[in-house]
């Protein structure tokens, strides 16, 4: 009765589902639409799409490392956003090794992202306490990574 007054119409389970649908629909064609045009690059284009990649993500790499710096500035408000942005960026970079590797190009790509793997772990591993860096250790030894 309410709805009537206020000449709000609410969807039917019929409508909803062919919302879905039609999102679900649309997403596969941005997705399938994305896979084309990257597979269809010539190889020029591949390159500098790559390079660019490259810089974007050595500079988010910089602005991570910088943003308890600018949360305190009040230049940023959140997080969430800049690790969102990475995590998409690194799905991207994934696609274009990928690619790559189907080029016979995956060499200089694959030693960047090694590169961040190991960036990665190294900065991990730095922000280790004494008790968690020594379970590591530990850790290492009993996979033999590392000598007794």
């Amino acid at each position: 009765m309410i709805q009537n007054y206020l000449n709000i119409k609410t969807p039917t389970l019929r409508e909803l589902k062919a919302r879905k649908e039609e999102e679900k629909r649309k997403q596969k064609e941005l997705e399938n639409k994305r896979g084309f045009c990257v597979s269809k690059m010539d190889d020029e284009t591949f390159k500098k799409v790559a390079h660019r990649l490259t810089m974007i993500a050595y500079s988010t790499e910089f602005l991570s490392e910088q943003i308890d710096e600018l949360l305190d500035m009040g230049v940023i408000h959140s997080k969430s956003l800049v690790v969102d942005f990475q995590n998409e960026l690194l799905k991207l970079i994934e696609v274009f090794i990928g690619m790559a590797m189907e080029k016979g190009e995956a060499a200089e790509l694959q030693r960047i992202a090694q590169q961040k793997g190991y960036d990665e772990l190294i900065r991990t591993i730095g922000s280790l306490n004494a008790k968690q860096y020594e379970a590591l250790l530990n850790f290492a030894k009993t996979i033999k990574i590392v000598k007794k």
